[in-house]
């Protein structure tokens, strides 16, 4: 059954463009508007935990892109199988909200809202100071992390 039947595909991009590098996933998000495949929903959000749960609630797939603090070297691009894997202690949404994706997922599993793969498209930032520029190491990374993205969404026949 392809994941258009199955409750279809989203990628959601998380970020705050006044915040230096947590607008890396807007910034991928821009770069994919044009390109994704039909019936795959492009959504944006600050990152709240109900907002994500909200966005992947009945869906096959979700693509959740975001800046992420720790993990690696900034500009590193990390991939997560949020639903086989989890996600790793040292890696922090560069989000400013208290409960983010770490927290939706877990209330989505208590909750039953999850949707049915989940994958992760961390960018490593460094920066994100309010009004800030993003930083030239993450805006190196974004065309790989769209790249990444709908390379996600093919494996998945989305």
């Amino acid at each position: 059954m392809s994941i258009e039947a199955e409750g279809g595909a989203v990628v959601i991009a998380v970020g705050n463009e006044m915040r230096g590098d947590d607008a890396a996933g807007l910034e991928v998000a821009a770069r994919l508007e044009r390109t994704l495949p039909a019936g795959v929903a492009l959504k944006r959000t600050r990152g709240d935990a109900t907002a994500l749960m909200e966005l992947w609630k009945g869906r096959a797939l979700a693509v959740v892109v975001d800046a992420v603090s720790g993990g690696g070297a900034p500009g590193e691009i990390l991939e997560i199988d949020a639903l086989e894997e989890g996600l790793p202690a040292d890696l922090k949404s560069a989000s400013t909200h208290d409960f983010g994706l770490a927290q939706a997922l877990e209330l989505g599993e208590l909750m039953d809202a999850l949707p049915g793969s989940l994958r992760v498209i961390g960018i490593v930032g460094e920066n994100f100071e309010i009004g800030a520029p993003i930083s030239d190491a993450v805006a190196d990374a974004l065309d790989d992390a769209a790249a990444r993205v709908t390379a996600a969404l093919s494996q998945a026949g989305g």
